[in-house]
């Protein structure tokens, strides 16, 4: 940062708090997760949300509880690993 100014932000429209970001390798996108059991993908040069993934039921994976950590992997960028208090990755 070379202006030590803030030159963009989000607030997140489900109002629950943000526990949890990362960017993908290249940049040029971002995940958040947090209370409310959902990751969300963001453009790095837009700011604009493209993807929500939502909580699975039955078979399918995700969240029952908070998240506390997102993180792209580091050879794929289409591979995402979150991690909740529902013990679930």
């Amino acid at each position: 940062m070379t202006t030590n100014k803030c030159v963009s932000a989000i607030k997140e429209d489900s109002g629950s708090g943000l526990n949890a970001l990362d960017f993908s390798p290249d940049g040029r996108m971002f995940a958040v997760g947090g209370q409310d059991t959902h990751v969300y993908l963001y453009d790095d040069a837009t700011n604009q949300k493209f993807c929500r993934m939502a909580p699975g039921s039955g078979k399918l994976p995700g969240h029952a509880s908070r998240i506390f950590s997102v993180k792209f992997h580091l050879d794929n960028a289409n591979v995402l690993i979150s991690g909740g208090w529902d013990r679930t990755l």
